[in-house]
């Protein structure tokens, strides 16, 4: 009975840890898609677990229907077939390997309960490879994984394992040793669940203090929106003034200082002019606002060349995350700079949207994969940022790139609608 228990319990937390190792090759998905997996993953449990524990299975029948069973898994996801067959592959095959080297490892030790404690350093070994491979694709998406992270990653299953293969060694009979190495893998899972739990709220508040930032983007907006509103009619009221008083500097042919006035209100006039006239009013007024206050502030002459229609096939909501996030990271690059450069270009043509930001940088730039560090203070928001305009572009199946040359940043994004 004893044996039953072990194996049941062994394969429970090989099969629990292989699951999150199909989370890394595959999106999640939504919750009907997650529960459909959770019963797919209970059935080929029981299944495997009835198998193993009435037939005698040799290593090579072993090995090929946990590859199979775990191809099935893959099934549950949305993906690729070579994804399927690769993740299927690697992840049976990682754990059949993972058990030979444990055994071994036992061996070597000298182990009494080998049988007990195998179970627990072959998951333990499991547990590691998945995590490691876990913070290395999170790494890869762009994430910034620091230091103590990775040696939380690896010290806690790895004196886990030394745990369990020397101490638990000196227990009294075989299933205190497995009941200890069973705790250490439960540990363990409880552990990696709660730091990704709590990174997951630390993500998700500082996603809700950049939507507050941009909600109050969007009201400074109207607030700007009203103000050119009321501009528009004091300019209306006042022009009734400023004729009759043209029209009498005529009558009395004061020609010189009716050029003058003439030029003051020329210069009153561009002073008062937009960025972008579009006829699009959400990239009109997000333009017109940040420009005008990088304008202000920094004295950059933007170079526009804007060729959109009106009305735009993409959500008002998702073309502010995209644009403000691009400009928002070119005029604080332009905070660096003396008389700086930035050109934004917008073209809509043949279903597709172009969108070009192009501004001057001072000093390196640093890259991790296709993503390039910032130098910002708050450089976790600034990704956060950046992370949801890939979406945006994911969810439009656009393409997103980034470039350096000549001390110029391009970011370029296309999108088909």
């Amino acid at each position: 009975m004893f044996p039953m228990i072990m194996s049941l319990c062994g394969n429970l937390m090989g099969f629990y840890i292989s699951l999150q190792f199909l989370n890394i090759f595959f999106e999640k998905g939504e919750q009907k898609e997650r529960f459909i997996r959770y019963i797919a993953f209970l059935a080929f449990f029981l299944f495997n677990s009835v198998v193993s524990l009435i037939l005698n299975r040799p290593p090579l029948v072993l090995l090929s229907t946990s590859m199979a069973g775990i191809f099935l898994m893959t099934l549950t996801y949305r993906g690729k077939w070579k994804t399927r067959i690769i993740a299927a592959l690697l992840v049976g095959g990682l754990h059949l390997v993972l058990e030979d080297v444990s055994y071994r490892l036992l061996i070597v030790l000298h182990s009494e309960y080998i049988i007990p404690l195998i179970l627990a350093v072959t998951d333990l070994l499991f547990f590691l490879c998945m995590i490691v491979a876990k913070k290395i694709a999170d790494q890869k998406r762009g994430q910034e994984i620091p230091l103590s992270e990775w040696l939380a990653v690896i010290l806690i299953p790895g004196i886990s394992i030394f745990f369990s293969a020397i101490v638990l060694d000196q227990c009294r009979d075989e299933k205190a040793a497995f009941l200890g190495g069973l705790c250490m893998v439960f540990l363990n899972l409880a552990v990696f669940y709660l730091l990704e739990h709590l990174k997951q709220l630390q993500q998700n508040r500082l996603e809700l203090s950049l939507l507050e930032q941009e909600n109050r983007a969007y009201e400074n907006q109207l607030q700007e929106l009203s103000a050119m509103e009321d501009s528009m009619k004091s300019l209306r009221h006042d022009i009734k003034n400023h004729l009759l008083v043209l029209q009498e500097m005529a009558g009395k042919h004061d020609f010189s200082n009716m050029d003058r006035y003439v030029e003051s209100l020329n210069d009153m006039m561009e002073q008062s002019r937009p960025f972008s006239e579009t006829g699009n009013v959400t990239v009109d007024s997000l333009l017109n606002i940040k420009l005008k206050a990088a304008n202000h502030r920094l004295g950059i002459d933007p170079v526009l060349n804007l060729a959109i229609p009106s009305s735009l096939s993409i959500e008002n909501h998702d073309l502010c995350i995209i644009l403000g996030n691009l400009l928002d990271n070119g005029i604080e690059a332009l905070e660096q700079c003396r008389n700086g450069y930035l050109g934004i270009s917008m073209k809509a043509d043949a279903g597709m949207l172009f969108l070009q930001i192009v501004n001057s940088y001072t000093g390196s730039l640093r890259k991790q994969g296709e993503r390039f560090l910032t130098s910002k203070a708050a450089s976790q928001e600034h990704g956060i940022g950046l992370n949801n305009v890939k979406k945006i572009v994911e969810k439009y199946h656009g393409e997103m790139h980034f470039k350096t040359e000549d001390n110029l940043f391009r970011a370029e994004i296309l999108l088909y609608l």
